[in-house]
């Protein structure tokens, strides 16, 4: 037992010395300036895990956030990239060191991945080899292509824990280990954890029926079925307290408009089948494969392919042990070139990007069929070892002679010959020395070979695109510095927007990084709901980004309340200057206004629906201002110049010369007019305070005897509630999709509270579940104890 986990421990670290190594060939810290921020890790997790810090030291309300998209619930965005257990590590990193948390968290995931992997396998067979395909796993091209994907990576570790689970669920009716490793899955990452589930039921169904080999009858199973459907649903119930509110979350998500039901029975073919052959083996990596390729991603290394064909070729093994694999193996790589099961897999619609997702599930098959196939490498197999040469020979035949890869081919089969070599050497040989110089060698030959393929991938995936330590760390410091001015300008407890534009920006997604309340976000996660206000108010909506470039009209600018622009620009004529360091500018806006103010009824007209007419829209938000006029302050002079055709749909731009267009028609501000509506509006408000986003305090003065509303610029949801002098009142939805309060005449104080839906009831269905798997584990132990006396005293009075 003691042997056993030494070798885990031993594979966590052999996995990390490897990724280490490809780190210092890649210049990444600490052996470089390099960091893992790229692709999406830099344009949105690093400042989604920066945030996550916050919420721990109690800097961040975790139930709702003011930052990105005008605010909104977060618990889509916890749970999707954030609710990793291992992310309480973050404490410790802040937005200066975060590469360094992004670095040991990805460092660590690989250990575990590895040491999950080799357990689960060193329980089938007890061999040193199993190390070795540990850290296949782990750093297969899947993992190491989406390493970047950080919060994915928690179901490859916890995968061959929920298999070995199911496999103790059929074999012992032992089903503790499978509720709790699935619902862990699922806590840790619903994407994710959706498609463990998925294949949990296929690989249950398979164990089942096929490869159990004693015969059972019809009660067997039907209570084996009940086992599994039980321990599941438990499983499903423990994760509740996430799965609930998330549920939630993404009905008002953006994502529904990718749902593709219609497509799900299409069995087009994705790519062709003998075009993926050559990516078995190890440097075959090129554009044609991973985020936006169209082969998926199935390197795990060379040597396991070779021992697949041993598997299958070998005379000794189970058929049904074969059979079982087989349809395992086939079935996730049609599901790889169907374009209905790939949406399955997908939970029903087509990723924008990073494709094949679960891809890794044949990562995990494809090595624990190797690892039954490698204790068949011995003499005695020779008439079904020649058969697996033969295939392996014809194999890379193929590939040089079909695709061209010469020079790689050659690489791969030396590679599985120097490995064949090792280990019939450390089986038969007989002096420990050499065993033990054999086993190493192995080790170190598959250390080169995966650290190959990792470096030809990286040089394939990322050139270039590594955002380096130093220049992070001065963009930080530099903003950070401007932030503190703006911070002690207000009270802790003021709310306030803050842009960070162009070159002073480092993401969309900045606001989270710095902790400040901004508009701006890029997130799959956001609500629809937010992304229509940003379009109606003019500015550009890319799929996932709502993007605040203070390229729109004064009335958006100043109705959105950002108080405080942090730009590369210099001399922007609408706002003052306050500070300056390192060619980066701080201003303030004085028009803005606050978070709350008071509008008339026609704010209740004012759907929240997408418009065309963009300008028209605008005037009627201005006619609802309290104050306002009954002129409009947007005129149109006349259609655009051609130039300006069709310029940025469905936006709007300002032109040099101070007019707008929607890219048909050109228009002029009464900036005048508005600026005085907006003085007059601000009176109303006296004070806005928030100790928390999800608890916002609010004194108002309502000087008219018309039926007036607070607006919030906060997206209407029904999660909020709202009382006034401590009387609950009911909220309304107008202003084109924000947050309405009536407003009785006199000066009223208001507080806005938000509660998560469905948390309340999540937690208590997860408590119930976590009391019935402790009922279920004591019940079946009970009932082995009173199975065990009885065959005591059966075998006693025989």
């Amino acid at each position: 037992m003691m042997k056993k986990y030494q070798l885990t421990f031993l594979t966590f670290f052999i996995s990390i010395f490897f990724m280490l190594s490809i780190y210092a060939f890649l210049n990444i810290t600490p052996f470089g300036q390099n960091t893992l921020m790229l692709w999406d890790m830099e344009w949105q997790y690093s400042s989604f895990l920066t945030w996550y810090h916050n919420v721990l030291l109690g800097d961040a309300d975790w139930r709702y956030s003011l930052i990105g998209g005008f605010g909104g619930n977060t618990f889509g965005l916890f749970s999707y990239y954030l609710s990793s257990p291992l992310n309480f590590l973050l404490l410790f990193f802040n937005e200066q060191t975060m590469p360094w948390g992004i670095l040991l968290l990805t460092l660590l995931k690989t250990g575990l991945m590895a040491s999950s992997m080799q357990l689960y396998l060193f329980q089938k067979r007890k061999d040193f080899f199993s190390v070795l395909m540990g850290c296949m796993y782990a750093l297969s091209s899947y993992a190491i292509c989406y390493q970047f994907n950080i919060m994915w990576l928690d179901a490859l570790v916890l995968l061959p824990v929920v298999v070995y689970g199911i496999e103790q669920l059929v074999d012992n009716s032992k089903g503790y280990i499978f509720a709790l490793s699935l619902s862990l899955c699922i806590i840790c990452n619903y994407f994710m954890g959706y498609i463990v589930c998925l294949f949990s039921l296929i690989y249950f169904l398979a164990y089942l029926f096929i490869l159990k080999e004693k015969e059972h009858n019809s009660v067997y199973y039907v209570k084996s079925l009940m086992r599994f459907g039980i321990y599941a649903l438990v499983a499903g119930g423990i994760s509740a307290f996430i799965i609930l509110p998330t549920i939630y979350n993404l009905s008002l998500s953006s994502n529904k408009h990718m749902w593709a039901l219609a497509e799900l029975f299409n069995q087009h073919k994705l790519f062709e089948y003998k075009d993926s052959l050559q990516y078995f083996m190890a440097g075959s990596f090129n554009k044609y494969q991973g985020i936006t390729g169209g082969i998926p991603l199935i390197y795990c290394g060379i040597f396991p392919l070779f021992l697949v064909f041993v598997f299958f070729t070998s005379f000794k093994l189970s058929k049904r042990l074969k059979l079982f694999y087989f349809i395992l193996l086939v079935f996730i790589f049609y599901s790889f070139n169907s374009q209905g099961l790939y949406l399955i897999w997908h939970g029903c619609y087509s990723p924008g990007g990073s494709p094949w997702r679960f891809s890794f599930l044949w990562t995990f098959l494809f090595l624990s069929v190797a690892y039954m196939g490698l204790p068949e490498l011995k003499k005695e197999n020779f008439f079904s070892l020649i058969q697996a040469i033969c295939i392996t020979v014809l194999f890379f035949a193929y590939i040089i002679w079909g695709n061209g890869y010469r020079k790689v081919a050659l690489l791969n089969l030396c590679i599985i010959n120097v490995l064949t070599i090792l280990y019939f050497v450390y089986q038969n040989c007989i002096r420990k020395w050499i065993v033990v110089f054999s086993a190493m060698l192995a080790l170190c030959v598959c250390g080169a070979e995966l650290g190959y393929n990792a470096l030809v991938l990286h040089s394939v995936q990322f050139p270039e695109l590594y955002e380096e330590l130093d220049k992070y760390e001065e963009k930080i410091e530099t903003v950070e510095k401007l932030i503190e001015c703006v911070r002690k300008e207000n009270l802790a407890s003021d709310v306030y927007r803050t842009e960070i534009l162009n070159e002073a920006a480092r993401s969309y997604n900045d606001g989270y990084l710095y902790n400040i309340n901004s508009l701006t976000m890029y997130s799959s996660s956001e609500k629809q709901l937010s992304w229509e206000l940003f379009s109606n108010l003019g500015w550009g909506t890319p799929v996932f980004n709502g993007i605040y470039d203070n390229n729109t009209t004064t009335l958006s600018r100043n109705l959105a309340g950002v108080k405080y622009i942090i730009d590369s620009r210099k001399g922007i004529v609408q706002y003052e200057e306050m500070a300056e360091k390192n060619g980066i500018t701080l201003y303030r806006n004085v028009g803005a206004l606050p978070l709350g103010f008071l509008v008339n009824e026609s704010a209740l007209d004012i759907k929240n629906q997408p418009t065309r007419n963009l300008f028209a829209y605008q005037n009627n938000l201005y006619h609802a201002l309290v104050g306002c006029s009954d002129e409009d302050v947007y005129i149109c002079d006349g259609n655009a110049l051609s130039d300006y055709h069709d310029l940025n749909v469905h936006r709007i731009v300002e032109l040099p010369d101070g007019h707008y267009t929607d890219g048909e028609n050109i228009y002029r501000e009464n900036t005048v007019l508005l600026l005085d509506t907006l003085d007059e509006c601000k009176k109303s408000t006296i004070s806005i305070k928030a100790d928390k986003d999800s608890k916002i305090k609010g004194e108002f003065i309502n000087s008219t005897n018309e039926i007036t509303y607070v607006c919030f610029t906060l997206p209407y949801e029904k999660a909020w509630k709202a009382e006034i002098d401590g009387k609950q009142v009911e909220i309304a939805l107008g202003m084109g999709g924000f947050l309405l309060v009536p407003m009785p005449s006199g000066k009223h104080t208001i507080e806005l509270s938000y509660h998560v839906p469905y948390l309340g009831i999540g937690i208590t269905v997860s408590l119930f579940s976590i009391l019935l798997l402790m009922f279920l584990s004591i019940e079946r132990r009970s009932g082995n104890n009173k199975r065990v006396l009885c065959q005591k005293i059966c075998n006693s009075g025989t």
